[in-house]
């Protein structure tokens, strides 16, 4: 598995616990419904400190992938750490 084992196990984690808030998010609005109840469950779960993490670990694999590639390809898994970062 190595680092890209790493990489795609970070990111299926992100993608497919994103992807479940979001689809919550989404019936709320294309159902023109209260966000409220949406928002509670949001803080109830954590998702803010969640989200922190599933981004921290994805980053952490995309730096483990940059050592072990060419410059060009570095520099990409790089730019998309530093494009999903807040800092």
């Amino acid at each position: 598995d190595g680092p890209w084992g790493a990489l795609l196990a970070a990111w299926v984690r992100y993608r497919e616990t994103v992807g479940q808030w979001w689809e919550r998010i989404y019936a709320v609005f294309s159902e023109g419904g209260d966000l409220r109840p949406v928002h509670a469950w949001l803080k109830q779960h954590q998702v803010a400190e969640q989200t922190i993490a599933l981004l921290a670990d994805l980053h952490e694999a995309l730096e483990a992938c940059s050592a072990t590639t060419d410059a060009n390809t570095a520099t990409l898994l790089l730019t998309l750490r530093d494009l999903t970062s807040e800092t």
